[in-house]
Formats: C-alpha cells, sequence, structure tokens
C-alpha cells in the first residue's frame, strides 16, 4: 500500500518509512519472503534493499542476474556485480554473465571486463546480437585505440559460422562494397540471417536487384523474409510492375506473400490505395481484409487533388459495389465522390412514414439517394 501511494502528493514518506524500516536487520526475513512475491514492485523493492545493504554477495547478485525473470532486476544485480566483480578481479564470473540473454547485462559484463583489462571478450562483442552491445564493445576498444572493426566483421561474414549479428555489425560500420558479401546470405536456410542480411543491404545503402527480393516475396518459406524483402523495395522506392503485384495478391498465394503485395501496391499513390483496399473489402483472408478497410478510412481522409485513371478506376469501378455491404452509406457516398464514378441509381420506391391530420400520407426517399 505504501508503494502504491508513492505517486500521490503526500503519498511518498509512507514508501520511505517503509523502505528505512526493511533496510533493517530486524527485517531480513520479511524482505526474503518478499524476494518471491507475486508483486514485481515489491520484488524490486526487496532485492534492491538488499543491494545497498550489502547483504548479496558476488555469487548471489551473478546468479539473480542470470536467473531472475525481471529485466529491472538483473539490471541492477547485474550493476552490483560488476562493481564487486572489479574490487574482486574475478574474470570467470564476468565471462558468466556474457552468457545473459539480457543485453544490459552482458553490458556491464563489458563494463568490469575492460575495467580488468579483458580485451578479448571486446572484440568476440562485436559481432553481439544486440546493437547495445555492439556498440559499448566498439566505444570500449577506441578508448584503447582500436579504430578498424569492419575487418574482423567480414572473416565472421564470410566464415561457415557466420552469426545474424556478424551481419548486423558488419552493416554499422562496413561500406557498400561489402553488400557483396551479403547477397549469398539471401538464399541461407536460417530465416534470421536471410533477414539480417536484407537490413543490412539497407543500411548501407547498397544497390537492390527488385527482380530478387520479388523473388523472395513470391517463394521464400519464411513469413519474416517476406516481409524484410517487402520493406527493401519500399524503402529503396523500387518501380515494380503492377500486374505483377495483382498476380501475387491472388487468393491462391500464402497470406505473407498477399500482404507483402498490397504493402507494395497500396504505397505506389493514392489511387492504388484506395482501389487495392476496395478490393479487398471482402476478401477470403479476414485479417487481409481488416487491413484494407483500416487502410482504406485513412485513405479517404486524404486529399486527392486527381481522380484515379486507368488501371486504378478499373479496378474501382468494378469492386465499388461491394463496398454497399461492408461498409457504412456515408463512406460508400464519399468513396463515389473521390473516384469521380457514378453511383448506380437506386430505384424510387416511395415510403410511408406518418400519417397526416388532413388524411394523406408524408412519403421519403428511400434512405441512401443522393
Amino acid at each position: 500500500m505504501a508503494l502504491l501511494l508513492a505517486g500521490r502528493r503526500d503519498g511518498r514518506w509512507s514508501a520511505d518509512v517503509v523502505t528505512e524500516r526493511l533496510a533493517a536487520d530486524s527485517a531480513g526475513p520479511v524482505v526474503e519472503r518478499l524476494l518471491a512475491s507475486a508483486d514485481v514492485e515489491l520484488r524490486r523493492l526487496a532485492h534492491q534493499v538488499f543491494l545497498d545493504a550489502g547483504k548479496l554477495g558476488l555469487e548471489q547478485v551473478v546468479r539473480i542476474a542470470l536467473t531472475n525473470r525481471d529485466v529491472v532486476i538483473r539490471a541492477r544485480c547485474a550493476e552490483r556485480a560488476s562493481r564487486l566483480a572489479v574490487d574482486a578481479s574475478a574474470v570467470p564470473a564476468m565471462r558468466r554473465l556474457l552468457a545473459s540473454r539480457t543485453p544490459l547485462v552482458r553490458v556491464e559484463a563489458l563494463t568490469a571486463l575492460d575495467r580488468l583489462d579483458e580485451v578479448e571478450p571486446l572484440y568476440g562483442a562485436l559481432s553481439d546480437r544486440s546493437a547495445l552491445v555492439r556498440g559499448t564493445a566498439r566505444f570500449y576498444l577506441r578508448r584503447r585505440g582500436v579504430t578498424e572493426f569492419a575487418d574482423a566483421l567480414r572473416r565472421l561474414v564470410e566464415s561457415a559460422d557466420v552469426t545474424p549479428g556478424a551481419v548486423a555489425g558488419l552493416a554499422e560500420v562496413g561500406t557498400v562494397a561489402d553488400a557483396e558479401l551479403l547477397l549469398p546470405l539471401l538464399s541461407h536456410p536460417r530465416a534470421r540471417l536471410a533477414v539480417e542480411a536484407l537490413r543490412a543491404l539497407v543500411k548501407l545503402s547498397a544497390p537492390v536487384d527488385t527482380a530478387a527480393m520479388l523473388a523472395l516475396i513470391e517463394n521464400h518459406p519464411s513469413p519474416a523474409v517476406t516481409r524484410q524483402a517487402a520493406e527493401v523495395i519500399l524503402h529503396r522506392g523500387a518501380a515494380v510492375d503492377a500486374d505483377r503485384l495483382l498476380t501475387l495478391l491472388a487468393p491462391d498465394r500464402p497470406a505473407p506473400t498477399r500482404i507483402a503485395a498490397w504493402r507494395l501496391l497500396t504505397s505506389r499513390d493514392s489511387a492504388w490505395r484506395l482501389a487495392v483496399n476496395v478490393m479487398l473489402l471482402d476478401d477470403v483472408d479476414e485479417t487481409l481484409a481488416r487491413r484494407a478497410r483500416t487502410s482504406l478510412v485513412a485513405a479517404t481522409q486524404q486529399q486527392l487533388y486527381t481522380k484515379p485513371a486507368g488501371q486504378p478506376r478499373d479496378i474501382l469501378a468494378a469492386h465499388l459495389p461491394k463496398a454497399d455491404a461492408v461498409l457504412p452509406p456515408r463512406d460508400v457516398r464519399l468513396l463515389y465522390f473521390i473516384s469521380g464514378i457514378d453511383r448506380p441509381e437506386d430505384v424510387p420506391v416511395p415510403v410511408p412514414v406518418a400519417e397526416g391530420r388532413r388524411g394523406f400520407r408524408i412519403f421519403r426517399r428511400k434512405a441512401g439517394r443522393c
């Protein structure tokens, strides 16, 4: 309750009093029970009390940093472990922390190892899977006079045991010429490597083979690779034939391929965005239909200075009639107005609304007519 009230104007004092009482030696059993509390704030408070009181040794904080399920607790214990390891020259303990799944923990381990003059782990962290850890390793190596990192990463990318971290690291320090090393990885059986290679091509501003990207979208079994290949085309602004994309959008294609084709088509211009979204309003894939409806609402709120023409207009004319069954009447009328297509006339049917006092009926035209 004290922690819950701490955010109020006059509630901070209660949390301070409770924290002070928990720091007393007599509260040790209570704090130990709070270490396993179901409430994350209580667990964090208990660990912080023990850390501030110096009641957790090096082995304990290393174990907590490696095994605790809360990232905040892991990071706090790793910071304390880093300080204790420097004081005790405990290099093995910090090497154990390098195996943590949390980037913040690995960063604290690198900080301690740098202070302990352990350079080899810094070179190893250049290919870490986390950009934060890679940047930290480069920072400490630069302070030691090392300025060239690309050659080591190039050797890793060319080796048989290439990792996604090595590819991402090369993208951060490499040049456009390094794209030649990345192209073979686009067909690598590990999808994560192929995804990192595609991201690296974008970071290096390398020329993109649109045909190769479309082949990945059409044939690669991994949805992540398909999605990233579409991202590369969008980032480079490459022109893709609309008929080819409409073929990839066919209902018999896999869902990731269709979504990639939808993204590429709707990014061409506002007319294509309207046409493709209207075409997919009642698609068999509910996920794609929902995306189309959401995108269509945003598209209708944008100013169109020219009416759709050519192929987008033909698609709109063919699929606008089905919008009546999917969209509200107001949105349907707006779509017809934006597209410049005449809406089919409804047959006027008088509908009785109310009986007048003088014995005649008042009629209103059928709803929906403009």
